[in-house]
Formats: structure tokens, sequence, C-alpha cells
């Protein structure tokens, strides 16, 4: 008698537990549901209380915040900085624009030379 391949004896393993699993009875069903039932359970009870948790994971958030903080603070230095640049531009600007159309002060002249060109 020849012996069979061994893909042969995969398909025919695979047979037997399809027959395997159609033929439990009522009361291994049922502990098989209550059994996957448990597992979920203590998931969800492992999850309530923290254990799956990470040990260390308030320390890691507490790292990650204050990076974010950093960034938070050195982002709003750098806007300060350009609104102060802004209100410089826009006061220089004005200056001027003053100088250029006359309507600043009026500046005498004090040198010699400055006289003497009026003159």
């Amino acid at each position: 008698m020849a012996r069979p391949s061994e893909t042969e004896v995969a398909e025919n393993a695979a047979d037997d537990a399809a027959v395997a699993e159609e033929t439990l009875t009522g009361f291994r069903k049922f502990l098989k549901k209550l059994s996957a039932c448990f597992w979920e359970l203590e998931e969800h009870l492992a999850d309530l209380f923290g254990l799956n948790d990470s040990k260390y994971q308030t320390y890691v958030d507490e790292y990650f915040d204050e990076i974010k903080r950093k960034e938070d603070r050195e982002a709003f230095e750098r806007w300060e900085e350009a609104e102060r640049q802004k209100e410089l531009d826009a006061k220089l600007a004005e200056e001027q624009a003053k100088l250029e159309g006359g309507e600043g002060e009026d500046v005498g002249l004090t040198s010699a030379a400055a006289k003497a060109a009026e003159l």
C-alpha cells in the first residue's frame, strides 16, 4: 500500500477537524461558547482595571506633553517677535511717509554750510 502525500494528509486532517466540529454534542458546544465568553470578559476586566496599560505610560505622556508645551512656547515667541517687527515696520513706514510728504515738523538748518546754501 502506498503512503499518502503530505498534502493528502493535511486535507484529510482538515476534513476530520470539520467533521469533529459538526459532531460536537450540545454540552461541548456550550462549554466552547462559555470559554470564549469568559476570555472576552477577562479582556474587558483587564482593560477596566488598567492591567493592559503600560507601567510607565504616565511618564511617557508627561514627556510628550512637555515637548508639546515647549514647541508651543517657541511658536508663540516667534509669533510675538513677528508682531513686534510688524509694528516697528509700520512705525518706520509712517515716519518715512511724514518725512517724504512734508507732514513732519520743520527741521531748522543749524550748520553754517546749510545756512550758506540757503543764501
